[in-house]
């Protein structure tokens, strides 16, 4: 007895004959892992190496940043200062209590310095420095507190922070003038600048050691990383040239079988199966699919262009079939007379059968290559193709066949006349259209008493009557 799985089916064929992409990717991760592995054991190591040279890095862009900033804000409280002793402006005042206790930015230079210091020689550069920065910020404020004394400022809003200095007897026993020149001293003078240029030497020795410890790290760490990266090139150019190997069967197994894929479906054709197993699959599936859409777009196209009432074309497709038969053609416009009567008469059930019967009516008279239309509610048209004015008679065999079909009641159907107005396309007055000349036949037709037809070069348009046609 046959066992059922072996049994062969088309889809077994395949997984037989033709790689699985599945395999195929297993077998590479598999390599590329062992090579990832030692790859990143290597990386790790370079890694950490880096980042020590980067935080060598970080301290000496630190420290550098850090001396900058202290020297700025030192600067910064020294122009303030001078300037009230100066001019006596109250925003200098502001500015300067602004940056002792909102900016910080002596302070937070400081913090950085601080941080990154491991040498005592360092350290005891920075103490001094940090204790000359807030002597000579006293010695400002005395000197604001002074200036303001000689102009006799309140010690209210902006100089509220002054309140704080106290002023000796000898001080306030000067005149203003004298304790001008006494707070103008005290910043300007050459023990002040002594003392700035103390903290600015002190910040910056400092700076120097943290940076000569840094480069030394820096030259350690350098040799180290270079070793590694040897070990890492080696490593990269092993994995890169898997990849190079992937990518060639990738290209094989999927990527030219999915660009002739593409290419079928945009030229809307079935798929040629190829590739990977399950490229190959998945092709005849959509190749199911395929025949399968094709036949409900042509379902939804016949819906989208016909009337569902008469099965004829609708107006769009009326539209765009008298856009792409522009010459050679004749327009048949009817209307069915007093259509809103045999409604109101019979009713809408019997009203849909009379229309139902002129859409039969107008495909049995005319060609299988013309297109009969419903436009509107009692409204149709018929293009007819490949025909000029010198077979008018045509037409008008086909309208009397018409007008035949409808008066024949035996089905039950009250007799119903139509007016049509006929035009043809080789036969247009200047900057006229067709339907526009169709029209206005139509429209002679129903002026004349309708049950009958006109064409839009008849005579009767200018002064005879309409034929009728019944």
């Amino acid at each position: 007895m046959t066992d059922r799985n072996d049994i062969a089916t088309p889809e077994k064929d395949i997984l037989a004959k033709v790689p699985s992409i599945r395999v195929v990717d297993a077998i590479v991760m598999v390599i590329a892992t062992i090579l990832s592995l030692m790859l990143l054991q290597t990386t790790v190591h370079a890694t950490a190496t880096n980042s020590a040279l980067q935080d060598s890095t970080v301290q000496y862009v630190e420290c550098s940043e850090a001396t900058y900033r202290f020297k700025a804000a030192s600067d910064s409280l020294t122009s303030c200062a001078r300037r009230f002793t100066v001019t006596t402006e109250i925003d200098a005042v502001h500015d300067f209590f602004n940056e002792v206790n909102n900016e910080r930015r002596r302070d937070a230079a400081i913090e950085v310095l601080e941080q990154h210091v491991e040498d005592r020689e360092a350290e005891r550069y920075l103490s001094v420095a940090l204790a000359e920065s807030n002597t000579l910020a006293e010695r400002e404020q005395h000197a604001m507190r002074l200036a303001a004394q000689s102009k006799g400022y309140e010690l209210t809003g902006d100089l509220a922070p002054l309140a704080s200095v106290s002023l000796t007897e000898y001080e306030l026993s000067l005149s203003p003038e004298e304790q001008l020149s006494l707070a103008q001293d005290l910043v300007y003078g050459t023990e002040y600048q002594a003392m700035k240029d103390s903290i600015d030497s002190n910040v910056e020795l400092c700076t120097l050691q943290l940076i000569e410890s840094t480069h030394s790290a820096q030259e350690a760490n350098a040799v180290l990383l270079q070793s590694l990266l040897v070990r890492q090139r080696i490593l990269t150019i092993l994995l890169l040239a898997m990849v190079v190997l992937s990518i060639l069967v990738a290209l094989v197994l999927v990527l030219l079988p999915l660009a002739a894929y593409s290419k079928s479906i945009a030229e809307g054709q079935p798929l040629e199966e190829s590739g990977s197993q399950e490229l190959r699959l998945l092709a005849r599936e959509y190749n199911k699919l395929f025949e399968e859409t094709r036949l409900r777009h042509d379902l939804l196209r016949h819906k989208a262009d016909h009337d569902p009432l008469t099965g004829l074309y609708n107006r769009g497709a009326f539209n765009d079939l008298c856009k792409s038969n522009p010459s050679n053609i004749a327009l048949v416009l009817v209307d069915v007379d007093y259509f809103k009567k045999v409604n109101d008469t019979y009713g809408h059930e019997v009203g849909d059968k009379i229309l139902k019967k002129v859409a039969g009516a107008l495909s049995s008279a005319f060609r299988s290559t013309d297109l009969p239309c419903r436009i509107g509610g009692d409204e149709f048209a018929v293009i007819v193709t490949n025909v000029s004015p010198s077979l008018k008679n045509v037409i008008v065999e086909k309208i009397n066949q018409i007008v035949k079909d409808l008066f024949d009641d035996s089905d039950g159907l009250p007799k119903t006349t139509l007016s049509i107005g006929v035009a043809f396309s080789d036969a247009l007055e200047p900057e006229e259209t067709l339907y526009k000349a169709a029209d206005r036949a139509l429209y002679l037709a129903k002026e004349r008493g309708r049950d009958c037809y006109a064409f839009s070069d008849d005579p009767a348009l200018v002064a005879t009557d309409a034929e009728p046609l019944a």
